[in-house]
């Protein structure tokens, strides 16, 4: 039994750490395209306006 439950919360942690890890990745790719917007955006005028 305490095997089953082991695997159990070997399975679930994964799963919990490759959510997280896919909403913190979305966020930095996020972050990287927004950037250049914030930095550039008074050089290239209004073409990252929208």
């Amino acid at each position: 039994m305490s095997g089953i439950a082991l695997g159990g919360i070997a399975i679930g942690s994964q799963l919990f750490t490759g959510t997280i890890m896919l909403i913190v990745g979305g966020l930095i790719a996020t972050a990287i395209i927004y950037a250049p917007r914030d930095a550039f955006g008074e050089i290239f005028g209004g073409l990252f306006d929208g």
